[in-house]
């Protein structure tokens, strides 16, 4: 092998040496080659010693080892095609030389050929496309996780909410990912890339309608004129199935007749995988008296017919708004928190949680991966619905001094020991008290918690029980603090 600069004679007859230096090597069949090295020397001799161990490993019938192909992954795309015709690198690893425009095409018939949503490819793409294009990434060999952090400053200096940056950076995971899958890079280059604390930058946040509102936007609907393609009473429906199933704006809007099973013995709605947002077919049930009023509203309709046949293709937030302020709700509250038709499911998502549903059932309800987007953003719990929950828990009043009525009042001076538990506010208290438990962790008397029991023991609520035996004082490690 030999690492060299060719010279050449110009047109004034002097001679000049090449830019770039050029390497010879024997390839596997021990057949001279030739190929273009790079402008420093340092560097064309690490390509060199690079092709002998390539060499040796195509001659032994091995791969590239990772070290080895890493390397590989940052030459110039002309040699990287110059090894693969010589039978030196597979094919996949020449096709790494290709521009990333023509990936990016193979990606997305990949998405397609998945069957995600269009919208959602389109959406994605861009989001990729974007992201290349602001970090001017050619090759893959470009992608650079520094690139893809500076961009995520420049996007956040630029007025892009995080929520939007972290979109944009995890189309291009999605990507990267996709790569590694099809064996075009060794390792995702942007695997450590984090995201954006979206929590913290917030600019659009939904809020549930409260069973008030609701009554009265549905009235409003109801009485309301034709707009966006539906009657009044067909808007009602429409808000009535979006509030007990938690669909979106265009599930709704893609169900046919024959997506809903009127009778069966649980009526039931069809989402189909082309029209979910996460391309997986759910069946939802319905409330009864909802189905009966959807039947009778598609009466004879054909299967394929639209159940909301003039329903736009977008819109639904335009649409609800006039609603709204037909019903005199506003759009946007004190705190900022607006309304639109997404917010129905985040109603449906929070009626779920106040009725006591199960978080178990209402990720399955709402079709989401992680209980944390079920539970984190789409329940909203009001401060009188927190309220409610904790007036179930009895107050305590604290401790007396010695010598005080409290104090006295322990069964030891011929008084019946008074209940430490007191109600706070509401008759439905009255019953709550705090249960004395005896040495095994069990309630003395074997009765639910909330049941009224005097507590004439108070050393046993100390923690401290009297000895079987001998009438010492010994601590009771089952009870180290208050158990209700």
């Amino acid at each position: 092998m030999a690492v060299f600069r060719r010279t050449f004679t110009n047109a004034k007859g002097a001679k000049k040496a090449t830019g770039k230096y050029y390497v010879d090597f024997s390839d596997h069949q021990c057949i001279t080659r030739r190929v273009v090295g790079f402008s420093d020397k340092r560097a064309a001799e690490e390509l060199e010693r690079s092709l002998k161990r390539l060499v040796a490993l195509r001659a032994a019938g091995a791969g590239p080892d990772a070290e080895l192909t890493r390397q590989m992954e940052s030459w110039p795309a002309v040699l990287r095609e110059k090894l693969a015709a010589w039978g030196l690198i597979a094919r996949d690893r020449a096709a790494a030389g290709k521009r990333l425009e023509e990936h990016v095409s193979e990606w997305r018939l990949s998405l397609e050929a998945k069957g995600d949503c269009p919208r959602h490819v389109k959406e994605f793409v861009a989001c990729l496309e974007h992201v290349i294009s602001s970090c001017k990434w050619n090759h893959l060999s470009d992608i650079a996780a520094g690139d893809l952090e500076r961009w995520k400053l420049d996007a956040k200096a630029k007025g892009k909410s995080a929520s939007t940056a972290n979109h944009h950076v995890r189309a291009v995971k999605t990507f990267c990912g996709w790569l590694v899958k099809e064996r075009l890079v060794s390792e995702n280059p942007i695997r450590h890339v984090g995201m954006l604390n979206a929590e913290t930058d917030r600019r659009r946040e939904r809020r549930a309608l409260t069973p008030e509102e609701i009554g009265r936007l549905l009235a409003a609907s109801e009485s309301g004129g034709k707009h966006h393609g539906l009657t009044g009473h067909e808007r009602a429906l429409l808000y009535r199935l979006a509030l007990s199933t938690g669909l979106r704006w265009n599930e709704c809007r893609t169900l046919a007749r024959a997506d809903f099973d009127f009778e069966g013995e649980i009526p039931s709605v069809t989402v189909k995988a082309a029209n979910a947002k996460n391309s997986k077919t759910a069946t939802l049930p319905l409330p009864p008296d909802l189905a009966r009023e959807l039947k009778e509203h598609m009466g004879l309709s054909l299967p394929n017919v639209r159940a909301f046949a003039g329903m736009w293709r977008d819109k639904g937030a335009d649409m609800l708004v006039i609603d709204l302020e037909a019903a005199g709700i506003p759009i946007a509250d004190d705190c900022g928190m607006v309304v639109d038709f997404h917010s129905l499911r985040h109603t449906f998502a929070s009626l779920g949680a106040k009725a006591g549903i199960p978080l178990a059932v209402m990720q399955k309800l709402m079709r989401h991966s992680d209980p944390k987007l079920t539970a984190g953003v789409y329940t909203h719990l009001r401060l009188v619905d927190e309220a409610i929950e904790i007036a179930k828990i009895p107050s305590f009043i604290p401790a007396a001094g010695p010598g005080s009525e409290a104090a006295r009042a322990t069964g030891t001076d011929g008084k019946q020991a008074e209940t430490i538990g007191s109600p706070i506010g509401s008759k439905t208290r009255e019953n709550i008290r705090i249960m004395a438990i005896n040495s095994n962790g069990i309630d003395e008397n074997n009765m639910p918690c909330g049941v009224s029991q005097p507590i004439n023991k108070p050393l046993e609520y100390q923690g401290v029980i009297s000895g079987d035996r001998d009438g010492t004082r010994t601590r009771n490690l089952q009870i180290d603090s208050l158990v209700l």
